[in-house]
């Protein structure tokens, strides 16, 4: 059994640095988003202690920078599974008419988890927190549920139409897999006079 290493966890922003008594590794992370820290940080005045942003916040904070950020990316990969899911291409561009409601549900979802990693599993969760919640899930339905293509946002899916394509009528006619219409076969349900 090896012995237990232990490291000294220390954040700032998008660096972790990892640390024991023999060295120190120190991770930089790109983090990629829509929403900007001034957007979560409007939404969770009461975390940050009035703070506009969480850039660089200090260790006595739950959650820190680093956990905040890494909210808004996993915001960022639920929003872009659910449109490319549908067929939407990612991510979406900052000249679509769409994105600054993309930019909010990003943040209300970081908000919402940075409210959830505040309240105790003993207790019940306060209504903040479900409105968070509530505020997240109802945008994420709302954008699904639009026709993205007329907001700049290119559809890469297959486009469902009714009816068959040219290749499947060929085949039918080819195969003669189909029975010929009632009128073709003379029978309309008509008494013939």
């Amino acid at each position: 059994m090896s012995p237990r290493r232990t490291f000294l966890l220390k954040e700032d922003g998008g660096r972790l640095e990892l640390e024991n008594g023999k060295g120190s590794l120190l991770l930089e992370f790109d983090f990629i988003t829509y929403s900007s820290a001034s957007d979560v940080a409007a939404l969770i005045p009461n975390i940050l202690n009035g703070a506009s942003n969480f850039d660089n916040l200090s260790n006595s904070i739950t959650p820190g920078s680093f956990q905040l950020q890494l909210f808004m990316e996993e915001g960022y990969s639920i929003i872009n599974t659910m449109l490319k899911s549908n067929g939407y291409a990612i991510p979406v561009s900052a000249c679509a008419i769409i994105r600054n409601q993309v930019n909010d549900i990003e943040a209300s979802y970081a908000a919402y988890q940075a409210e959830l990693s505040r309240s105790s599993p003993r207790s019940a969760v306060n209504k903040r927190t479900l409105k968070q919640r509530d505020a997240w899930i109802g945008g994420l339905k709302r954008l699904i549920g639009l026709d993205l293509t007329r907001t700049n946002i290119e559809y890469e899916g297959k486009w469902e139409i009714a009816g068959i394509d040219e290749f499947e009528k060929s085949i039918i006619v080819e195969t003669k897999d189909r029975i010929p219409s009632r009128f073709q076969r003379e029978q309309m349900g008509r008494n013939k006079i």
